[in-house]
């Protein structure tokens, strides 16, 4: 088994391809008198090794089934191998869409959840902040509910938990309305980004920004919503993916705002190396982490390339969430590479920055394991999270760092 992208590989003792939670419960029994480590996986879509194992893997990606849509409690029931895209489709003809979406849809609901996906939205969060209940099955094979008439913690470390607390098989998620947006995008020098940042993403239901690291320029993105604009979801994809043209007016604005041309976006070929990575800081912290980029090899070494901020609205619906403790900015590479190109040299120095920081790694995007200290200081809640980790699986048969 490998990684997406073939950054790590291990070879499991065995893969289990699990059909109903029967299966999930009767693996783990196996692999608990075998003492051996279970992991879950999807579609691989992670860049990190947390779903490889020695041991057990058990294969979700059968269990796809969208049990139910309830368009009056805008909720939806599915079970855990459910891709992103095939939900969204479904969504889409009843009027109603996920409130944040990552860029990868192929992806199952299981892996994003477990591992805090998110798109770039202030008001919506990750997707395991919409979270309503989830059904797990821990390491000693009981079948277990975790909803709101749970003990809050339970819930709050099972919304990101790495599979920690057990496999996840069926998720309740909340839901809105799919809303009609316009899109917006302004260019600007780095420094009236830095002042202007609040205003151009008060309003805004998803916004990002593109940051060109040779010429110091960023290109703002924005999302809202309007009467008469463009769905949101247009055929299982979220408009953030591909946004739709601005208007004539809008068009004018950011040809009148505009300092000096960016270099234009090309979509991602199927076949192309791609190399990714995600760190996240309060927002506050923004301008002291550009800084310290700015005058960084990072910068310096890759000036035709461009990093790309999100930001996400506080959330206090996790324990190991990117936004558990307040606002964010994520500082994103997703760049496709060439086969002679070491993919590895610029994560590594993104990544030095980004620890001199103690910013939070996005749990699926690439990144070297943080050790006990780290994790501490950089998760505020992590002491708590481990309680409730160890009471699930005081063996650590599903322990993502052992």
């Amino acid at each position: 088994m490998k990684t997406f992208g073939g950054t790590w590989h291990s070879t499991p003792q065995s893969i289990v391809p699990c059909r109903s939670i029967d299966d999930v419960a009767a693996a783990m029994l196996i692999a608990r008198k075998k003492r051996l480590k279970v992991r879950p996986h999807g579609t691989g879509y992670s860049w990190t090794p947390y779903l490889l194992t020695k041991g057990i893997s058990l294969d979700m990606s059968a269990m796809d089934h969208i049990i139910a849509i309830d368009p009056v409690a805008r909720s939806v029931r599915v079970e855990a191998g459910v891709r992103l895209r095939h939900l969204n489709h479904q969504l889409e003809q009843q009027g109603l869409a996920l409130p944040s979406l990552p860029f990868l849809i192929d992806q199952t609901i299981g892996g994003a959840i477990a591992t805090g996906t998110h798109g770039t939205s202030r008001k919506g969060g990750t997707l395991s902040d919409s979270v309503r209940a989830m059904t797990l099955v821990r390491a000693d094979g009981k079948i277990i509910r975790i909803d709101a008439s749970s003990p809050p913690d339970q819930l709050a470390a099972a919304r990101v938990s790495l599979g920690m607390l057990g496999v996840i098989t069926e998720v309740e998620l909340g839901l809105v309305a799919n809303p009609r947006i316009h899109a917006m995008e302004r260019e600007m020098p780095m420094a009236d980004f830095l002042r202007r940042h609040e205003a151009l993403l008060a309003h805004a239901n998803q916004g990002w920004a593109h940051w060109h690291l040779g010429s110091g320029m960023v290109k703002v993105l924005t999302l809202e919503e309007a009467k008469g604009g463009h769905p949101y979801l247009t055929g299982g994809k979220p408009a953030w993916i591909n946004p739709p043209p601005p208007s004539l007016l809008e068009r004018l604005r950011g040809a009148f705002q505009r300092k000096a041309p960016l270099p234009e976006s090309k979509p991602y070929a199927p076949d192309q190396n791609i190399t990714a990575m995600e760190y996240s800081l309060p927002l506050s912290q923004m301008a002291e982490a550009i800084e310290e980029l700015q005058t960084s090899d990072f910068a310096s070494d890759w000036p035709d390339k461009v990093l790309e901020l999100k930001f996400l609205g506080a959330s206090p619906h996790s324990f190991l969430g990117l936004n558990a403790d307040g606002p964010v900015v994520c500082f994103s590479l997703y760049w496709p590479m060439r086969p002679e190109d070491d993919k590895l040299a610029p994560l590594v120095k993104l990544e030095t920055v980004m620890r001199s920081l103690f910013a939070k790694p996005h749990w699926g995007k690439y990144h070297q394991i943080p050790n006990k200290a780290y994790l501490k200081r950089a998760f505020k809640h992590w002491d708590r999270f481990e309680k409730q980790r160890a009471a699930f699986d005081p063996d650590g048969m599903l322990h993502a760092f052992g």
